[in-house]
């Protein structure tokens, strides 16, 4: 989120444009309910475009220790694919694991458009979405200590999976559809072309 003190008084912030309609009609196409699909695991995703930045080794270690204690999980860990393809593969997904250090990134934002629960970290990035819109719009998890203890609900708790997938859906729809940022780049034009004038004057 932008702040001056991070960015200068003359650089703005603008939101990730993400074609939102796009990605529900890519899970309203893939995705099926659990109990239809052939084996009723909740199905986790992972985009790992860098392994060490996201914390994927860590993750690698704790969710197949995780299927091996019994819970209901399978690991999807996307690599090597085109765009397009890795988009419809998180489409059959429920839950995106996006970073342990950073905020919610790209590959959180497809699959929150998705209407899937995020896990994402950083929490100085929380602190400023608190300080911006009021909430964190994802799942937080800084650490892969807690990585069990905030997935349980997710896994094990289907309205709660449900409720986190739709906050993050309906954060993304708000602020990172085109529309939604072609409005604040219009709002940023209309302010500086009055501040221009001001000066001109």
């Amino acid at each position: 989120l932008y702040h001056p003190k991070r960015y200068g008084e003359q650089v703005a912030w603008l939101p990730i444009p993400v074609p939102t309609r796009d990605y529900a009609a890519l899970r309203a196409k893939y995705w099926k309910p659990i109990a239809e699909r052939a084996q009723p695991l909740v199905r986790i995703c992972h985009t790992p475009t860098n392994e060490r930045v996201k914390g994927t080794v860590a993750l690698d270690c704790i969710l197949p220790d995780l299927m091996r204690e019994g819970w209901p999980i399978e690991y999807i860990k996307v690599m090597g694919k085109k765009h397009a393809d890795c988009l419809k593969i998180k489409a059959t997904c429920d839950i995106t694991f996006d970073s342990f250090w950073l905020g919610i990134q790209g590959s959180g934002l497809e699959a929150g458009a998705m209407g899937q629960a995020v896990i994402a970290g950083d929490a100085e990035v929380r602190a400023d979405y608190l300080d911006e819109i009021g909430e964190c719009p994802y799942t937080f998890c800084a650490e892969p200590d807690d990585l069990k203890r905030v997935l349980e609900p997710l896994v094990f708790d289907a309205a709660h999976r449900a409720a986190e997938g739709e906050r993050t859906r309906a954060y993304v729809e708000r602020y990172h559809d085109y529309a939604a940022v072609g409005r604040q780049y219009w709002a940023l034009l209309d302010v500086a072309l009055k501040e221009r004038h001001l000066v001109a004057a």
